[in-house]
């Protein structure tokens, strides 16, 4: 009797170093190929083809598709930053040119209050770049809409700091009256901070609210 099959065998064509989700830091790896064999009395005879492959932690043991190489941490984070820095400069720029228009002074506190936070230092040639590409009268809802990746990249101390930046520019060209006050809550909301936090921003810098 002619015994046949096909069983599943699996091989380790390579190691290396990688960011594990589950260890949260470096680690090696094993690559593992899994195969796909017909049998003839239990002896691998004939390749069928490739099962899959997949990245294996060698201290905890956990498996992850191929893409987690791409997981670097350090070139995540590099690139929030210039998503956060690049879209924070374009809404202060746009709230400056809505309001009376950009100062050399008020480049210069964006840009300040950029670096503070720990984010990026940045020439305030950037934001009067980011100024002069506005056609004003630039409207409430177009600043809002310019918020882009801020209300998932930014930390709650991170849309504190922002919200209070915005502030800062606003007091820096006009009175704080109701429309400023209008813009402010509408920015709030599109990043996702509430109205009674908010609300503490505006008392305290010295606005009045009802």
């Amino acid at each position: 009797m002619i015994i046949w099959g096909w069983r599943t065998i699996k091989s380790t064509p390579g190691t290396g170093q990688f960011h594990c989700p589950h260890c949260s830091s470096q680690r090696p790896y094993r690559h593992e190929k899994f195969g796909r064999w017909f049998t003839l009395y239990f002896i691998p005879i004939i390749p069928l083809g490739s099962a899959g492959e997949q990245i294996t932690c060698s201290t905890c043991s956990k498996s992850w598709n191929m893409n987690v190489l791409a997981n670097d941490p350090q070139k995540i984070k590099a690139a929030q930053l210039n998503r956060i820095a690049g879209d924070w400069i374009s809404v202060m720029a746009a709230v400056a040119v809505s309001r009376n228009g950009l100062t050399p002074e008020t480049a210069q506190l964006i840009v300040a209050d950029l670096a503070a936070g720990g984010l990026q230092s940045v020439p305030s040639t950037a934001v009067r770049d980011a100024a002069a590409g506005l056609s004003p009268p630039v409207s409430d809802e177009t600043i809002v809409a310019m918020l882009g990746s801020l209300p998932s990249d930014l930390s709650p101390v991170g849309k504190e700091r922002f919200l209070v930046g915005t502030l800062k520019v606003l007091q820096n060209l006009t009175y704080c009256g109701p429309d400023e006050i209008a813009l402010m809550s509408r920015m709030a909301q599109g990043l996702g901070v509430s109205g009674a936090h908010m609300k503490g921003i505006l008392l305290d810098a010295g606005v009045p609210v009802q």
